[in-house]
């Protein structure tokens, strides 16, 4: 198959959407949504067994918290069996649990065409609307212009015109060998997003993808002992104070640290400290809503304990348990706190209250744009024997933890004292 002969999305079905169709966010209550989780459950509910979902179940009391988590599980899944879901209500979390399933399962059996070029080639068509270079790589991958690879269509919501990306990108399948080409970029589920309409899963996947380059970020912070650690007394949102409150009830120290930068979201890393054999967990959140931001790194450290508790999922690590033992585990991160001496101030962190999922995907692409003069990709992974919106979400330029910090955390002032210190010490 030719490149010039894939099928994908209409060129124009995104950006249609963005400037024809206002979707109100009707749901606002710890998410902002175009539906109420009780709407989308109804939906997808009797669809459940053509994923392979077998069991779905509420694992909230195996920990301490009563904070809501639910899994979902796909025994015959390509890549990870458990899905895991948060929110504050069970229905939220058992509907975040099942939606995390299905994309997934999207990712593993992928419904678009694709073919094999060389990035070569599709740069002399003129078909590439950003440099494949800035993706994120496979650690020892193998990739340069002239390695054939497969790519997919997907649409450019920045410059509003189709592009390819490569199809290792979103393929979960990971039970196949690479066949055509040579192993280049980092498979992962970053990105991949449903929800109740194409473009709020765009938004949660770009929040997420964003999310990912905010770690690595403030990773230079750390490295630096600059930690931005949030006054809790300054948090003016009740849902947030009460789950902080369900914490302490349990007799859990919380860390709340702001890792926001100037792309226009709020960013949270949250540290829940209990003196058992779980000891840290972390949970981090991502959203042009500084309060859905940071309800969802409340929750999800919840679900880290939970989900470690369980022991059920398949990437756990064993590292997991045994540091977890340890009280030293704990100590260094407590002492970088104690040398915290500003706290910054909840109010102060940047925050929209946009009414429609179109406003704020156009703030976040014209800041991507203008800072970093990078684009904003989507591939519809929808299959159409089903109908619900999924997407993979990539932005070229921004980074993940999971690879070495790249080179926007690099060169940031943070990472530089940090590297002189580090010679300074040797």
């Amino acid at each position: 198959m030719n490149i010039n002969d894939i099928v994908g999305i209409d060129a124009h079905s995104m950006s249609e959407e963005l400037s024809e169709h206002k979707l109100k966010k009707n749901y606002k209550y710890g998410t902002q949504r175009i539906c109420s989780p009780e709407q989308t459950w109804e939906r997808i509910k009797s669809l459940l067994p053509n994923f392979g979902i077998t069991r779905v179940a509420d694992i909230t009391w195996l920990d301490c918290l009563g904070i809501p988590v639910y899994v979902a599980i796909r025994p015959n899944s390509k890549t990870i069996a458990q899905s895991n879901g948060k929110g504050l209500t069970l229905m939220q979390a058992k509907v975040s649990a099942v939606m995390e399933s299905i994309e997934v399962w999207h990712g593993e059996e992928l419904s678009i065409d694709h073919s094999v070029s060389t990035t070569a080639n599709l740069i002399q068509q003129n078909l590439l609307s950003y440099n494949p270079s800035t993706l994120i790589p496979m650690p020892g991958g193998f990739f340069s212009d002239t390695i054939p690879i497969s790519w997919v269509s997907c649409e450019d919501i920045t410059n509003n015109t189709t592009t390819y990306m490569p199809k290792e990108l979103m393929d979960l399948n990971w039970t196949l060998k690479q066949q055509a080409h040579l192993p280049c970029f980092m498979s992962n589920t970053v990105g991949l997003a449903s929800g109740n309409s194409l473009l709020e899963a765009t938004l949660h996947g770009l929040c997420e993808v964003i999310e990912c380059d905010l770690l690595v970020q403030y990773s230079s912070y750390i490295a630096n002992n600059s930690r931005k650690l949030v006054e809790l007394q300054t948090i003016d949102s009740s849902l947030c104070q009460q789950l902080i409150e369900q914490y302490k009830q349990a007799n859990a120290k919380v860390y709340v640290e702001d890792i926001s930068s100037d792309f226009g979201l709020a960013g949270f890393q949250v540290n829940v400290s209990l003196s058992d054999h779980i000891g840290l967990s972390t949970g981090y959140g991502c959203h042009p809503n500084r309060e859905t931001a940071l309800l969802r790194a409340l929750t999800e450290a919840a679900q880290c304990r939970a989900t470690v508790i369980s022991g059920a999922r398949d990437d756990i690590h064993p590292i997991s348990y045994h540091t977890g033992r340890n009280p030293r585990s704990d100590s260094h991160f407590l002492q970088q706190l104690a040398q915290q001496k500003q706290l910054t101030d909840y109010r102060t962190i940047i925050s929209s209250d946009s009414n429609y999922i179109e406003d704020d995907l156009q703030a976040i692409i014209k800041t991507l744009k203008e800072k970093l003069r990078t684009v904003v990709l989507v591939t519809d992974l929808s299959n159409q024997h089903y109908g619900i919106p999924v997407v993979k979400v990539v932005v070229p330029v921004l980074e993940h933890p999971l690879h070495k910090m790249g080179a926007r955390a690099s060169r940031s002032p943070q990472a530089n004292t940090s590297a002189n210190t580090r010679e300074s010490e040797g």
